[in-house]
């Protein structure tokens, strides 16, 4: 395991990664972190809590949609990596 440094919403996160899941979950951190900055071009009247709620359903719909299309084993660890950072996020 390794501690990965990453920023959300312009706050740091240090989250617990084995050395394999590093370069996905900083993938992952990039694509939330676009989906944000999308959203806050998008809405520009809505607060960063706003934002951060839409991103979240945004990141489950689509976590949704490729649970029910047969998937391979590679993308759901991948999926389930991504839902996992999510909640970390969201929890502190």
């Amino acid at each position: 395991m390794k501690t990965l440094q990453v920023m959300i919403e312009g706050r740091n996160y240090s989250l617990q990664v084995s050395e394999q899941d590093a370069p996905s979950m900083q993938k992952i951190v990039d694509e939330v972190n676009e989906t944000l900055k999308s959203l806050h071009i998008s809405f520009p009247n809505k607060d960063r809590q706003d934002c951060m709620a839409m991103a979240l359903l945004t990141v489950a719909v689509k976590l949704y949609e490729s649970r029910a299309e047969s998937i391979s084993p590679e993308v759901q660890d991948k999926l389930d990596t991504m839902e996992h950072m999510l909640d970390e996020v969201l929890t502190h």
